[in-house]
């Protein structure tokens, strides 16, 4: 009898330990937010709300588009090349937490939006630059998650979305930097950045 009562005691304790080592796991946004501000590199900053977590640079940035660049000189300086032909840009990365998608959710979305890309790519009345115009407005309206966790599926925006690229390398080290340590708390989906 002591038996029978001792065996689901030690099966609620060793539950309640699990519960309780995941519960130290942030996953909502104010939790990796608050766990993500002690990593952030000097000149970041972190705000949550909403559902969303904000990452921002204080120090502007340079944007670039490598896509068909204009030449460049000879003896003109990295630095000076860059700055002529891109964009500054305040830099900024934002992670908006939704419920987390099933596996068929996510499979029944990304059919769905296969099937809007290929009626845009196979119209012959449209031109290749309309094509990516369209794709590019589709997906601004139904992104897929880039990242999940427990409880969440997390879609993904930033000032260098690709192909664009951030100049100084140093803020896109200290943007991976960022990456590297949310990683601790989301897991990115195969394919869908």
């Amino acid at each position: 009898m002591k038996m029978k009562t001792f065996l689901p005691a030690i099966l609620l304790a060793t539950i309640g330990a699990f519960r309780a080592g995941a519960g130290d796991i942030p996953t909502t946004a104010g939790e990796i937010a608050e766990a993500l501000r002690p990593a952030l590199p000097p000149g970041w900053t972190c705000t949550a709300g909403n559902g969303t977590i904000t990452v921002s640079r204080a120090e502007p940035v340079t944007i670039f588009n490598p896509i068909n660049p204009p030449a460049r000189a000879f003896d003109e300086a990295l630095d000076d090349y860059y700055k002529k032909n891109g964009r500054s840009a305040d830099y900024k990365m934002a992670f908006v937490f939704r419920p987390r998608l099933s596996d068929q959710q996510l499979e029944i979305l990304k059919a769905v939006r296969a099937q809007v890309f290929k009626k845009i790519s196979d119209d012959p009345k449209l031109d290749d630059r309309t094509k990516m115009g369209l794709m590019f407005q589709e997906n601004s309206r139904h992104g897929l998650p880039v990242f999940y966790n427990a409880n969440f599926s997390i879609y993904f925006q930033r000032t260098d979305a690709p192909p664009l690229q951030v100049y100084p390398q140093a803020a896109a080290l200290e943007r991976d930097k960022v990456l590297k340590v949310l990683s601790n708390w989301m897991t990115a989906y195969g394919g869908n950045n």
